[in-house]
């Protein structure tokens, strides 16, 4: 069975990450599989069966049609059986390819796809819609996809616990884990950690991130993606989400299994987790607030241990790959 996964980059979020994960165990357990990035960052290192295309971030109209040119000399060549795909850009090459597809299963990541491009991506969905694609969400709180209301099969991101830092050295009091883009929230939690003159790490990349060196100097340290961020994290620091929306949330899932207290927005998609009250927070006064309580008292936001075991149930790299492995048969 040939299996060609299509990413947007190794440098991404969640999506990203368990994507690569996928591809790794495929190809661990006999099949032949292919991830294949579309974006390169410039400091991508693509591992065995990983292959990473040239197409920079916003390289407008010319280089996203060089760039599906290089996708379908690449597709030729694999002819896979199945494509896997998670994303907007992903979703756009698939929709396009200019011959038969044998099955394309596409993942949603997210509750608000297509994000800005809503008209765009109905598009390219309706066309996806025609080519029969099996849809998996992530989201188990979400059985039908947007635009069409397609029926989705809940697969979960696998999801191992992190391996965590023992030093103390240069860390800060709070950590932000995520992309540094309008939607995670990430300009309300820097201006609540410089009020109550706290520091943060931060560890991402994305389109604000010379902004917010520029405005939070002092504030915040950027350390830009890093492949494994836990292995700079301690249990003794504070982790905060500030969200607008959520697809699966995995870096709230590593936390509560690595037992890292929690600050998290008060939205639908983290509420799933049924953490304590303590854990959530409405705005960025009420995140003020819950930031000094949380200094004074960290263990009133961490999940307790029967969140733990559940989601170490769920999300074990066995429990999900035997969910794949009989989706794509």
């Amino acid at each position: 069975m040939k299996v060609l996964i299509l990413s947007n980059s190794i440098s991404g979020g969640g999506a990203e990450r368990s994507m690569r994960i996928l591809n790794q165990e495929l190809n661990q357990k006999k099949f032949n599989s292919t991830l294949l990035c579309l974006n390169n960052s410039g400091k991508d290192i693509a591992l065995d069966h990983e292959i990473i295309l040239s197409r920079k971030w916003k390289s407008g109209l010319l280089g996203t049609f060089t760039n599906f040119k290089e996708f379908f000399s690449v597709y030729r060549t694999k002819n896979p059986d199945v494509v896997i795909v998670n994303c907007e850009l992903p979703e756009l090459y698939a929709a396009m390819i200019p011959i038969i597809v044998k099955r394309i299963i596409c993942v949603e990541h997210t509750s608000k796809p297509w994000a800005g491009r809503r008209q765009f991506g109905i598009a390219i969905r309706s066309l996806l819609f025609l080519r029969k694609v099996t849809w998996v969400t992530v989201n188990k709180n979400e059985s039908r996809i947007w635009p069409l209301g397609s029926h989705a099969i809940h697969i979960s991101n696998p999801v191992d616990t992190p391996q965590l830092s023992v030093s103390t050295v240069l860390q800060t009091p709070f950590v932000f884990v995520g992309r540094l883009r309008e939607e995670k929230g990430i300009r309300m939690v820097l201006s609540a950690v410089a009020k109550t003159n706290y520091s943060i790490n931060i560890f991402g990349s994305g389109t604000l991130e010379e902004e917010l060196k520029a405005n939070f100097y002092g504030t915040a340290n950027f350390n830009g993606f890093v492949e494994n961020p836990w292995q700079y994290i301690s249990a003794d620091q504070i982790i905060i989400v500030g969200s607008e929306y959520e697809g699966d949330g995995i870096v709230v899932v590593e936390a509560i299994l690595a037992g890292i207290p929690l600050l998290l927005r008060d939205i639908p998609d983290l509420r799933r987790f049924e953490l304590s009250e303590n854990s959530y927070f409405k705005d960025q006064t009420d995140l003020e607030v819950k930031i000094a309580q949380a200094v004074f008292n960290p263990e009133l936001f961490r999940a307790d241990q029967k969140i733990r075991k559940k989601l170490l149930k769920e999300r074990s790299l066995k429990a999900v790959f035997l969910q794949w492995e009989e989706l794509i048969g």
